[in-house]
């Protein structure tokens, strides 16, 4: 048997994207739920935006691309550079918003449980050693992430829904 095209990776990981961030939405709009929940969601629909382009648009391998839980920070970075012109009205404020964007995109990164467990061992999944006690994704508020409730977090947000409305 043969393994799938980049292409048709790439086109199912874009759609499994859009349904991881469909529900990132919905769970976002439901305060009563644990932020742990929503935040999986947009850390997952990330990594799959990031792997859709990166398989279609670069040589990298695809087994690397498929085992790593990083990589959604490097493609932010190339696609507003290759959108420079569309997104901001000077080079000065497109590289404003590229090392912003790119700097969110890490710590959204950061939620998945592998990625730099050692500095920050916080995650959306599963509980932590902390000191003496265990934290708990559903007992735990995410401060690094509280940007998204401001107006560069929601510029990050609408920067990733473009990112998965350009895909083609």
């Amino acid at each position: 048997m043969s393994a799938p095209s980049r292409e048709a990776l790439s086109s199912a990981f874009h759609t499994q994207a859009r349904s991881d961030w469909a529900v990132y939405l919905h769970l976002a709009a439901l305060p009563e739920h644990p932020r742990c929940h929503a935040l999986h969601y947009l850390q997952m629909a990330t990594e799959k935006l990031g792997k859709a382009y990166r398989l279609r648009d670069t040589s990298a391998a695809t087994e690397d691309l498929q085992s790593e839980h990083t990589g959604f920070a490097s493609f932010l970075r190339l696609y507003i550079n290759q959108r420079a012109s569309s997104l901001a009205a000077d080079r000065e404020t497109n590289e404003a918003l590229r090392r912003r964007a790119v700097a969110l995109a890490r710590e959204v990164e950061r939620l998945h449980p592998s990625v730099d467990k050692a500095r920050c061992p916080q995650n959306t999944e599963y509980p932590w050693p902390e000191a003496d006690q265990v934290g708990v994704p559903v007992h735990y508020d995410f401060p690094n992430l509280s940007f998204l409730r401001d107006p560069k977090g929601r510029a990050f947000l609408a920067l990733v829904q473009r990112a998965l409305d350009d895909f083609c």
